[in-house]
């Protein structure tokens, strides 16, 4: 699976110590995990102008086997958007169902394929010493989609440190709908250098 990230994601503590590699594109990427934050709306719209200006260039074709027909809607092309679930049962990031929203009303292309994927009970955080293996994700993730599946899928979840979360839910969407080709999109890769 091909994966684009928004940048890197330092970690707030390094050693123990505050990271001096933590910036405001990895503030961001935590405040978008909390409606509550205060920059809530700030991180909102920086993830956005960063996807849509990305994603606005791609040449969906590139991912898919010539002669594969892409869904149209209005004309156009399109691919769904599966956002990869919280640890906690039923629950999905209000940042990134807000940032997809709207990089979805700007680019035609996409459409929001809310609650295809589904938490179906609590996993630990790894920052809490959970397990966050392949397996586990597998185990407690449905795909529960609504309708029927574009060839393409972008799949977005906010901080990919192992990649087990996004490989989980790639592995259950080509289980269930195998002519469809999925790509990853992240907030931010986590980096220790």
């Amino acid at each position: 699976m091909d994966c684009f990230a928004c940048g890197p994601y330092y970690p707030y503590r390094l050693n123990g110590e505050k990271n001096p590699k933590f910036d405001r594109h990895c503030g961001f990427i935590l405040t978008s995990k909390n409606s509550g934050e205060a920059n809530f709306g700030r991180a909102v719209q920086h993830f956005s102008g960063l996807l849509e200006e990305e994603i606005s260039g791609w040449q969906l074709m590139k991912w898919l086997p010539l002669g594969t027909d892409l869904r149209m809607s209005a004309g156009r092309p399109y691919v769904d958007v599966m956002l990869v679930p919280c640890s906690k049962a039923g629950k999905v990031s209000d940042g990134l169902t807000k940032i997809m929203t709207r990089v979805s009303t700007r680019d035609r292309r996409l459409v929001m394929h809310p609650g295809a994927l589904v938490r179906t009970r609590d996993t630990e955080k790894r920052a809490a010493g959970g397990n966050r293996s392949v397996q586990v994700h597998r185990n407690s993730i449905a795909f529960r989609p609504a309708r029927d599946v574009a060839s393409l899928i972008l799949l977005v979840d906010d901080v990919c440190t192992t990649g087990n979360s996004l490989i989980a839910c790639c592995d259950i969407i080509q289980e269930a709908e195998p002519a469809s080709t999925v790509v990853g999109v992240v907030l931010g890769k986590t980096t220790h250098d």
